[in-house]
């Protein structure tokens, strides 16, 4: 008994800890799953926007667009605007990294916090101030304030920290706006500012700047508790925004109190010659011409992309297979070869039981009628030009034979078109809208074909043959000369055999061909539905993986941006 107990206890441990690897499993490689899944996808995407905004960089240079990837990336790595673009950005962050460096020093950081504090201040009351006036006392101590505040730029109580101030506000505003100057300037400047931050950094009157701003402190804080005290504060947040930049500032101070002023000039000191050195690497002359550009800190997201762009952009992580470059008219289409080809199958399957409908026979015979009595017309044209009347009736049915388009022969038309295409063409981009815009008129014609009522061609058929013969009549009228009569014929004859056709057609029509269509309809869409939704691939047993078609952009337009 006690040996079975034993067993069933190594049983029990085993299946716990089968069920906990379960559990590990079920949480763990789900999550991988899903994020391969989303790999593929923002990979895919990004690789089509790469071809893309590469093939329209291409047109820009060229006033073309190349169906060639090879070309593309040979193109695009030896642009050299692109290259020189590239170039700036990395000088640029060069003299950058180095003003940024200056900038975090000990002491000039805190200098830097407290002049930001005081800017902030400044314009609060500024920009307040037509709330401030409803109160005399309180428009008058914001003048007095604003005062104080522009003294610290040039008092003579600190007049090297004021002197710091100003060349830490100057490296301040050149680092934020260093895309204004060309490089070369750009490092003069900041060798400028760099060099008299130098000067007046070990001479800075900290107890002198401290002891006024303790007085500016309180006098900014009691004006703040003056005008909590009013109504401004339910049309304004100055008060808070005081508060904000004042205890930013505050602390400013109580951190520059407490700074190593040696510790910051020897730290100023041993990186000050940097900006000598970034300058001295402008004025190269592999560098001299580039630098005299305007600084760059950061690449457009095209030019990122094109930098990097080469021939792993040009395969589907899906399934490996190459991305589809169209160029048609001017248009651009890069597609996702993913489940295309699938997709296509199953169109064609879904299409060939209607392939050959009697329908598209008989709008075939249509066609060449009305065609043949067009060309009729138009060679006769020539000959009744002179003749006003004959020759506006004949361009006006000309154009109505061209143009010719009711519900019936448009819907078997577009069935035709659709059919034709899925035989050559597997694009999403391409079938997508077709599809959407075909099963409507597959079952609008597989209703007619039913019911065998053609009755809107009919009634054009007349109404054309109508017309026609009044043509006729007019011309039969007409006092033509003789060398002109014998040019002209009369243009029914061409179009009578239409009413054959339509007869034929009428009894052709079955329920048969009906259902064929309806069946197919059903089929196309279901296609479609199936490429949009992926299939699943099964992994570890238990678990999917989903493969999707991951889409295209088309004339600047991203499918998955349209969803």
């Amino acid at each position: 008994m006690a040996k079975k107990g034993y067993q069933g206890s190594i049983i029990l441990e085993l299946l716990i800890v089968l069920l906990a690897l379960l559990l590990v499993a079920v949480i763990l490689i789900p999550d991988k799953i899903w994020k391969e899944e989303e790999f593929l996808t923002k990979t895919c995407r990004y690789n089509i926007n790469a071809i893309y905004e590469a093939e329209r960089y291409y047109f820009r240079m060229n006033e073309a667009y190349t169906d060639s990837l090879q070309k593309l990336v040979t193109f695009i790595q030896g642009d050299s605007s692109l290259q020189t673009r590239n170039k700036i950005v990395q000088l640029t962050r060069s003299l950058y990294s180095v003003i940024q460096n200056v900038l975090g020093n000990p002491t000039i950081r805190e200098v830097a916090t407290l002049s930001s504090a005081l800017a902030e201040i400044q314009g609060d009351l500024r920009a307040n101030e037509r709330y401030f006036r409803k109160y005399e006392e309180i428009l008058n101590e914001k003048d007095a304030i604003s005062t104080d505040i522009s003294r610290v730029d040039n008092s003579a109580l600190f007049a090297n920290f004021s002197y710091l101030k100003n060349y830490v506000d100057s490296l301040t505003n050149l680092k934020s706006n260093i895309s204004n100057y060309t490089l070369q300037n750009a490092a003069l400047y900041a060798k400028k500012y760099v060099d008299s931050i130098s000067v007046y950094l070990p001479l800075i009157e900290r107890a002198a700047v401290y002891e006024y701003w303790s007085q500016l402190y309180s006098r900014i804080d009691a004006f703040v508790k003056a005008v909590e005290k009013t109504d401004i504060v339910r049309v304004s947040s100055v008060s808070d925004r005081l508060k904000k930049f004042l205890a930013r500032g505050d602390n400013a101070i109580k951190r520059l109190m407490a700074t190593e002023l040696q510790q910051s000039v020897n730290h100023l000191n041993d990186i000050a010659g940097n900006i000598q050195s970034v300058y001295d690497t402008y004025v190269s002359p592999g560098m001299f011409s580039i630098s005299q550009r305007r600084g760059l800190l950061k690449l457009s997201e095209v030019d990122s992309i094109l930098l990097t762009f080469n021939e792993s952009n040009f395969m589907c992580p899906d399934n490996h297979k190459p991305y589809i470059v169209v160029v048609r008219g001017g248009h651009l289409t890069i597609e996702c070869p993913n489940l295309l080809d699938e997709f296509q199958q199953q169109l064609q399957q879904a299409v060939e039981p209607v392939t050959n409908l009697s329908v598209f026979h008989y709008m075939s015979e249509i066609d060449t009628v009305l065609d043949s009595t067009y060309q009729t017309m138009d060679q006769v044209r020539p000959f009744i030009r002179r003749y006003t009347d004959i020759l506006l009736d004949m361009k006006e049915l000309m154009a109505e034979l061209q143009g010719f388009n009711v519900s019936s022969y448009q819907y078997a038309r577009e069935v035709k078109d659709f059919v034709d295409t899925v035989k050559v063409e597997k694009r999403l981009s391409v079938l997508k809208p077709m599809i959407e815009d075909i099963l409507n008129p597959m079952d609008t014609l597989a209703t007619r074909l039913e019911t065998h009522n053609f009755s809107d061609l009919e009634e054009k058929m007349d109404y054309l043959g109508s017309k026609i013969q009044k043509l006729d009549s007019l011309i039969e009228n007409t006092k033509l000369p003789r060398r002109v009569r014998a040019k002209v014929v009369k243009f029914y004859p061409s179009f009578e055999p239409v009413f054959d056709i339509l007869n034929q057609l009428k009894s052709a029509g079955d329920s048969q061909e009906a259902q064929q269509l309806r069946v197919a309809a059903q089929a196309i869409e279901k296609s479609l539905v199936e490429v949009l939704n992926g299939y699943r691939e099964r992994m570890y047993v238990i678990f999917y993986k989903k493969h999707i078609n991951h889409g295209y952009i088309k004339d600047r337009l991203k499918s998955w941006e349209q969803e």
